[in-house]
């Protein structure tokens, strides 16, 4: 009987042991859960600010994409390629984001700062024109978003804060 006990007690330990085994391996694995997802939203938000800072990385580059902002139709060539894939570029940044943001990789208050900035971005007559052009290249959740911020950036008119020439 006293073996049995013993035999009984050793089961009952072991038992334990293996519980908590499982509760530490749990949490083990939240905790790099939480590590890869914060080095996702780090690499994204990287990619994306590299992405954004080409448009002006160079003042060719910039004085390209102000004036495909302004008016795509006076871009031709060489430049208005530049123009379209740097804003293509953008667009598909943003979607890489919106779509770990879907994925709760993101989460809706860090999301929303980049909203407004695609918003911003997304809302230029020239951005506009290369969406038109290449929105099919995107996912049907990301064309959603964007024809969104669309609709909330027609209720604006833009008048860069940059713009010291019209400063009155």
């Amino acid at each position: 009987m006293e073996w049995t006990f013993i035999s009984g007690m050793a089961d009952l330990v072991a038992a334990f042991g293996v519980i908590g085994s499982l509760i530490f391996v749990g949490f083990q694995m939240r905790q790099s859960n939480v590590g890869l997802r914060l080095a996702s939203v780090q690499s994204q938000t990287t990619m994306f600010q590299g992405t954004v800072s080409q448009l002006a990385n160079t003042a060719d580059m910039a004085e390209v994409v102000w004036q495909g902002y302004q008016d795509i139709d006076k871009l031709e060539g060489a430049s208005r390629l530049r123009f379209d894939v740097a804003v293509n570029s953008v667009f598909r940044a943003g979607q890489s984001i919106h779509c770990e943001w879907q994925h709760g990789v993101y989460d809706d208050e860090l999301f929303a700062g980049i909203s407004i900035g695609m918003e911003n971005f997304a809302t230029r007559p020239g951005a506009r024109v290369v969406w038109k052009d290449r929105r099919d290249q995107c996912t049907p959740e990301f064309q959603k978003f964007v024809e969104e911020c669309f609709a909330k950036g027609n209720q604006r008119t833009w008048e860069p804060w940059w713009d010291t020439q019209n400063a009155g």
